[in-house]
């Protein structure tokens, strides 16, 4: 019996050592918040270590944010260093912080930031990794921005769900045309993101799960 942490590892697995069953066990959420209005800007949002391997993201990122005009664009940064910022790109750090000041932070946000790492050195994690921070996300009544390869577990996920914003390229001008469209999307991704947390994700279902995969009734 394996537990995995995403579907994509279950079929990996089976793929190479042959059929077996297995459950997902993974993080979960106890609720979920409502999904927001839209504000009618983009401010973007990122909170936690920000890993040498997601720099190309970023750049490319704070890039392409002075091309757009139709909407504010600003970058939160909570607890990790940015890239050098292009001139008319409004990036906000601020230093780590308690789970409270996160909470507070999300007030004042548009949409999340969820960056996977390009490149075929990076393939295996993104193809096999369903961040947990994503999980988090999708309960948070905001809009998610992936910015990754579509391969991704999490792309896929969300693609299949619509249930985040998918950049699948670190062209500045692609990226622009999707922050562009955070406004217009970013109530209806935000409702079905929810719906995902509800379905997949939630807490009560998994202790559940798990509990009955050890054969322990509770």
């Amino acid at each position: 019996m394996l537990r995995q942490i995403c579907r994509e590892m279950g079929e990996e697995c089976t793929r190479r050592y042959g059929e077996a069953p297995y459950e997902i066990i993974t993080d979960g959420v106890a609720s979920c918040a409502e999904p927001r209005p839209a504000s009618g800007s983009c401010r973007i949002y990122f909170a936690g270590l920000l890993a040498h391997s997601y720099g190309p993201n970023f750049r490319a990122l704070v890039d392409a944010m002075p091309r757009i005009r139709s909407v504010r664009v600003s970058l939160t940064i909570r607890g990790g260093l940015p890239p050098k910022t292009p001139a008319g790109a409004e990036v906000i750090v601020k230093p780590w912080g308690t789970e409270a000041e996160v909470a507070r932070d999300l007030d004042e946000i548009d949409v999340l930031y969820l960056p996977m790492p390009f490149g075929p050195e990076h393939e295996p994690f993104c193809r096999f990794s369903l961040s947990t921070k994503m999980v988090t996300y999708l309960a948070s009544g905001l809009p998610i921005l992936y910015h990754g390869p579509r391969y991704a577990a999490a792309a896929r996920l969300l693609a299949e769900n619509d249930a985040g914003i998918i950049v699948d390229s670190l062209d500045p001008d692609a990226i622009a045309s999707a922050l562009a469209s955070v406004p217009a999307r970013a109530a209806k991704v935000a409702e079905n993101a929810a719906a995902l947390a509800r379905s997949q994700f939630n807490l009560s279902d998994l202790r559940r799960r798990f509990w009955t995969t050890l054969g322990v009734n509770q």
